[in-house]
């Protein structure tokens, strides 16, 4: 057989094989996608300036409502794609030059680790930010994010978060880049199905029917013919035997 041959046919196999394989892959990751749960959360707390930011704005207060959809079961690793809008407003800063806020809309991702009732997680996001007050400009940015849950009641948490932004927005002459810390609670609620109902419980045992009762015949003073197995005439009466035809 040609060498060509072989190498050709060599090829083909190793597609079909890496088709296979990655076909099964698709197949599970579809599952799991169509196998999850919508999740929707909030987290409210103080928002803090960092870095130069400092130097225009004082800390202030901070709420960002999020929803997602959870990918994976409840046990173990899962990941959340979301999309989270943010209010962050900050007090006057010293420079007194207005009340510096920024609304933001953008859309990332988390991957939390679950045991039991208990969710660790971290996540990233990017979006647009909107100057809301103060002389900042709009900007695109990005988050870094991370928290721990414990779950209540079923399928709603409460917990503590940690997010920092960082936004291409001038703060102060001497920094291009805007950034803050926010920081307190979240209250994240998963849409569960319903869980199975309890299995019937098995039918009772049939109880079995008890066996029949053995009668036993006790024939006293009934004569037989000698080595035979005919009754005797006079002993007919004592047998209620009657004669044989």
């Amino acid at each position: 057989m040609p060498k060509n041959l072989y190498q050709w046919l060599s090829a083909a196999a190793v597609l079909l094989v890496a088709s296979a394989g990655w076909a099964q892959l698709a197949s599970d990751i579809s599952n799991e996608v169509i196998g999850g749960v919508p999740v929707v959360g909030v987290d409210v707390g103080a928002a803090i300036p960092i870095s130069g930011f400092q130097k225009t704005a004082d800390p202030g207060g901070s709420v960002a409502p999020w929803f997602g959809w959870q990918i994976g079961n409840n046990a173990g690793f899962n990941i959340t794609p979301l999309v989270q809008a943010q209010f962050a407003g900050f007090t006057k800063g010293s420079s007194g030059s207005g009340t510096p806020s920024f609304t933001s809309l953008g859309g990332g991702a988390r991957a939390s680790l679950n045991e039991d009732a208990a969710e660790i997680y971290f996540g990233a996001g990017g979006g647009y930010y909107w100057a809301t007050g103060g002389p900042l400009d709009d900007g695109g940015g990005f988050d870094i994010n991370g928290g721990v849950n414990y779950e209540f009641w079923r399928g709603t948490a409460l917990g503590i978060f940690a997010r920092y932004d960082q936004l291409s927005v001038d703060s102060t002459p001497t920094d291009d880049d805007t950034k803050f810390m926010t920081t307190g609670l979240e209250v994240r609620h998963r849409f569960l199905p319903e869980p199975p109902p309890p299995p019937a419980p098995p039918p009772p045992p049939v109880a079995a029917a008890p066996p029949p009762m053995k009668k036993k015949i006790v024939l006293r003073g009934v004569n037989f013919d000698f080595d035979k197995s005919n009754i005797r005439p006079d002993a007919v009466p004592i047998g209620g035997i009657g004669p044989r035809p």
